[in-house]
């Protein structure tokens, strides 16, 4: 068998938030790991209080002091949908005394089983993969979780990898309204994606950032100077569309629900119960939330569609699996990446800037 997935840590149920590290102790090399997170929701009646993944504090993978991979729940949720350009396999509801699961995968190579790019245990002494929780954020107030991670590892394919891709948030920042927020890329390997997180709840991406340029040498050479929804017709097969369902229920009136999507976003919705009443209705799919009513409650199932998940944008840097196509730095004094916000775009809300490299061996 040339593939086989294996667990490396067994399914565990938690009753408080938690932080589990765990030892890479595999010698095979590995394509990916698949992190499978459940939240207990409790109140699904009202609303949502945010993201299923925002219950996922931090993923981080280290080799001592080098940190070789590091996102929070929802920049990975995001960044392995630009990578896969395709939904996780999730069970996404807001049903109370139920739970909820989503999947998040670090992957290492281009795509699965990718024979040049992947994570080598034997070029590193101590690899520790750190998942923090904080699972009552995420989701309609949960009170309990449950995780399990996979990894996805050549067995009796021998392969010798060059390198991996490493992903990383290499900047976070709070907003100010109007204003430009100028930050200096890393220049030591290659770049295969730029992506960028700006949530304002409520609010488009398009609508929070105004402007997206990234230069090199000080204007010598401008690679993109747009605003991000041009980006995302610019480049449409990276920033494709997202769909997802997603089930709950509701107390009657108008609630805010969370979903992935947060620009041009649609909703669709219908009964899920056996007694049919009033139909639900969705509108206002922006911001990675929507508002559904249902004339005296009830369960609902819905279909979400939209661009920008987790509010990000992604910004590819050469052809997805031509290495030698991938931005290369090198000899370069600056690379810059100037992000001008619009007048939504204030204090306290955050924007992410996120790189995935090619680290060689």
């Amino acid at each position: 068998m040339n593939y086989r997935t294996t667990e490396l840590f067994a399914l565990k149920s938690y009753s408080a938030d938690f932080t589990e590290l765990l030892d890479i102790n595999l010698t095979d090399p590995i394509s990916r790991i698949r992190i499978g997170f459940e939240a207990l929701q409790a109140d699904s009646s009202g609303g949502s209080a945010a993201h299923w993944a925002k219950g996922v504090k931090k993923v981080e993978l280290n080799d001592g002091s080098d940190v070789l991979f590091s996102l929070d729940g929802e920049e990975l949720y995001g960044a392995q949908f630009f990578h896969t350009k395709k939904g996780p396999s999730d069970w996404l509801q807001y049903l109370s005394a139920n739970y909820s699961h989503i999947s998040l995968q670090i992957d290492f190579g281009r795509y699965l089983w990718d024979p040049i790019l992947a994570l080598d245990p034997k070029k590193f002494k101590n690899l520790q993969l750190k998942i923090e929780s904080q699972f009552a954020y995420g989701g309609s107030t949960p009170t309990a979780a449950k995780m399990e991670v996979f990894a996805s590892v050549f067995d009796q394919k021998a392969i010798t990898p060059v390198g991996f891709l490493q992903t990383k948030r290499i900047k976070q920042y709070t907003m100010a309204a109007s204003s430009h927020e100028y930050t200096d890329l890393p220049t030591d390997y290659k770049l295969r994606k730029l992506m960028i997180r700006a949530l304002v709840p409520g609010t488009e991406l398009c609508q929070t950032l105004a402007n997206i340029k990234l230069s090199e040498d000080n204007d010598k050479r401008v690679i993109v100077d747009t605003p991000p929804d041009k980006i995302i017709r610019l480049y449409s097969d990276e920033n494709c569309q997202y769909r997802e369902g997603i089930t709950g229920q509701n107390d009657g009136v108008s609630n805010a629900y969370h979903c992935t999507p947060s620009d041009r976003g649609q909703a669709v919705g219908n009964h899920w119960a056996a007694a049919v009443g009033n139909p639900p209705t969705t509108y206002g799919v922006v911001g990675q939330q929507f508002a559904l009513i249902k004339t005296g409650g009830g369960n609902w199932q819905c279909l979400v569609s939209g661009y920008c998940p987790m509010s990000m944008v992604s910004l590819p840097l050469g052809e997805d699996t031509d290495m030698d196509d991938w931005f290369d730095p090198s000899g370069l004094k600056n690379l810059r990446l100037d992000i001008l916000t619009c007048a939504a775009g204030a204090s306290p809300y955050l924007c992410n800037v996120i790189t995935q490299q090619y680290r060689p061996y």
